[in-house]
């Protein structure tokens, strides 16, 4: 689904989110940006959808804010190490007897 959509609709669609968990917690466009540092404007262009610049310094402020910065971690998942991969041989120290 991501895959179809441009960097601007996912922007919006992330906006739309964190929206949605700051109304769950009732709080204001205005606290949350008196407790995060971020602007109060970049929040409401980011809730509306029409910043497309916000850095992933913001995002990761606000998430933390909100409580769901666990989740950035599926930004960028790890990656699983492949079958494949050639592990580099480990030095064997025999000790001294």
């Amino acid at each position: 689904m991501l895959r179809e959509l441009s960097n601007t609709e996912i922007i919006s669609m992330m906006g739309q989110r964190l929206k949605q968990y700051r109304l769950n917690l009732s709080i204001t466009q205005r606290e949350m940006a008196l407790n995060t540092g971020v602007s109060l404007p970049t929040i409401q262009k980011l809730e509306a959808g029409s910043a497309t610049n916000v850095t992933l310094s913001t995002v990761l402020t606000l998430m933390r804010y909100l409580g769901i910065i666990e989740n950035a971690d599926q930004l960028i998942p790890l990656q699983p190490e492949s079958p494949y991969a050639i592990k580099p041989r480990q030095r064997i120290r025999h000790g001294k007897d």
